[in-house]
């Protein structure tokens, strides 16, 4: 979607509150600066799942997703590019983030 490309780059990034993970339950730490707050097991075929993650953008990395917000209620990951995001699914295959 060409609305959501990010072409005029850190113009309308947001950063937010950092929390630390040493105070969340089960979160954990590793190379990407990625860390699971909570999941849901993965969902079977055909049905969906609920995977919350907390990603610290307190570096310069970008978040790496190109999102669709059509309907105005929710957006929809139409593409993962390079960021935190493939990081995070690099780390942690059996929780991937994925497109839909």
């Amino acid at each position: 979607n060409a609305c959501c490309s990010n072409a005029d780059g850190k113009q309308h990034e947001t950063d937010t509150t950092e929390i630390h993970p040493k105070e969340l339950p089960g979160s954990s730490t590793d190379d990407f600066n990625v860390h699971t707050i909570a999941g849901k097991a993965p969902a079977a075929a055909g049905r969906e799942a609920e995977l919350v993650i907390h990603l610290n953008k307190s570096t310069e990395d970008r978040l790496g997703v190109d999102v669709d917000h059509q309907n105005g209620l929710s957006l929809l990951i139409d593409e993962i590019t390079p960021g935190l995001i493939k990081s995070y699914n690099d780390a942690h295959p059996s929780k991937q983030v994925q497109k839909g």
